[in-house]
């Protein structure tokens, strides 16, 4: 249970940091690289066992060490929590590609991407191809398509992806759930931005932003049931903080505090969490020590024996 209290607690201490250090000042690549740096460091603290003097390797080895007593069945209750996360995430993923292949209206290439409308009420991006409601047109179909096309050179899907993986690692662990929320409003952050750095008016791309919502929340299918990579940019406390990011400056500065201050919990929690083990190991036994022993006792067990 030691594994699972460092992850907790340095899980926590990460999000406590992110909200007192990142503020607006902060740049968007700082923030994603802390939030899957942090989420890696924390599913990587079963792995790593800090002692005194070295750095000793082993795998789940405080889960194992019972196999057919309590460690057994935590082990069976962390596999079936895994498989429980992965199966629904590949229902809804699959979900998304029948609902893509079903409702395709057309495919063209637009500045070096492949852009597929859909009549689905919603547009997102995933891997490498940007899906748009055939709904939109004129201007508010070129500031959809720029804005899922940033998505897609800042590299969100593969994040997002990667921020999933973890969640199914850590099921059990509420704060990466909510450093996977807090990646999605980065994300959403970026994209709008650099849709204004591409010359997009604030005003008509609000108004845009919220009449995709309108239009989503209306849809009796599309993405907000469920599916992977929709939802957030949907969801209306998030569109309200999206019209707020606009209006505020972000800066480009890198939080490499907040880096450091990281990576302080993590030396903290791995060595507080098993400086109890190091002190009631048992102590190193000279074996050549113990055979001279042995070996002295047998012959004065002989001397004695002789003299009787």
């Amino acid at each position: 249970m030691n594994d699972l209290a460092r992850i907790l607690i340095f899980s926590a201490l990460s999000c406590l940091l992110y909200c007192l250090l990142f503020g607006r000042r902060t740049s968007y690549r700082s923030r994603r690289v802390y939030l899957l740096s942090t989420a890696v460091a924390a599913a990587l603290i079963p792995a790593v066992d800090i002692r005194i003097g070295n750095t000793v390797l082993y795998a789940l080895t405080g889960w194992m060490a019972d196999p057919v007593g309590a460690g057994r069945g935590i082990v069976i209750m962390y596999l079936t929590g895994v498989l429980l996360s992965a199966s629904m995430y590949g229902y809804r993923l699959a979900v998304l590609i029948r609902d893509i292949r079903r409702n395709t209206v057309a495919r063209y290439v637009r500045d070096g991407r492949t852009v597929v409308e859909t009549a689905l009420p919603c547009s997102f991006s995933l891997l490498d191809k940007v899906y748009i409601s055939e709904n939109l047109s004129g201007t508010g179909k070129d500031m959809v398509i720029s804005h899922e096309t940033s998505h897609l050179r800042h590299w969100h899907t593969w994040e997002k992806l990667l921020m999933q993986v973890l969640k199914t690692v850590m099921w059990f662990n509420p704060f990466v759930h909510l450093a996977a929320v807090k990646l999605d409003e980065v994300h959403e952050y970026e994209a709008d931005r650099d849709v204004l750095r591409a010359g997009f008016g604030r005003k008509i791309y609000a108004e845009t932003i919220l009449g995709n919502v309108m239009s989503a929340q209306s849809g009796k299918d599309g993405c907000l049931k469920g599916l992977p990579y929709c939802p957030s940019a949907f969801h209306r406390t998030l569109t309200g903080e999206r019209l707020k990011q606009m209006l505020r400056p972000v800066g480009n500065r890198k939080n490499i505090a907040a880096f450091l201050l990281a990576l302080l919990c993590f030396a903290f929690t791995a060595v507080e969490f098993t400086w109890e083990e190091r002190k009631t190991s048992p102590p190193k036994v000279d074996f050549a020590e113990l055979r001279c022993m042995q070996d002295s006792s047998a012959r004065n067990g002989a001397t004695m024996l002789m003299l009787r």
